[in-house]
């Protein structure tokens, strides 16, 4: 392989913002621990408060996952009766709903959540922030 074709693998956008993204979750992880989230625990309640009640196909649209992963994710959610999924009936999708200690379990780790937050906007710069936030919400859209 030639030197500038290494050189460009190295610098793949792929492996840059994977690599990127386990940092990036791995701190907010660490963070929100002390509460007993995961970091897309943490995510998914947030979505779910900002617009309950969802579908699960909604929800899996809004955070970028497949319906399984979601499910999977709300299934540890709902044993520890954060979330509720409820349905009208057998021919709608069922829907789901925040319960109150969902909002307390929120609550309690929305100040961890806002500390990494705040580094993370201080270490880039406001503007850098607000440059790259635009661009990865760009790239996530639909």
């Amino acid at each position: 392989m030639e030197e500038k074709d290494l050189k460009m693998v190295q610098e793949c956008m792929c492996f840059r913002l994977r690599a990127a993204a386990r940092k990036v979750t791995r701190t907010y992880e660490e963070a929100l621990k002390p509460v007993g989230l995961r970091a897309t625990q943490f995510t998914l309640l947030a979505m779910i408060i900002g617009t309950e009640p969802n579908s699960m196909t909604d929800l899996a649209k809004k955070v970028g996952m497949d319906r399984t992963t979601v499910n999977r994710a709300l299934n540890i959610l709902v044993s520890r009766r954060w979330v509720r999924v409820i349905s009208s009936d057998a021919r709608t999708e069922k829907k789901i709903r925040i319960t109150k200690e969902g909002e307390a379990k929120f609550k309690e780790a929305l100040p961890l959540w806002k500390d990494v937050q705040q580094k993370f906007v201080a270490r880039s710069g406001k503007d850098d922030w607000d440059i790259n936030r635009n661009w990865l919400m760009h790239i996530v859209a639909d």
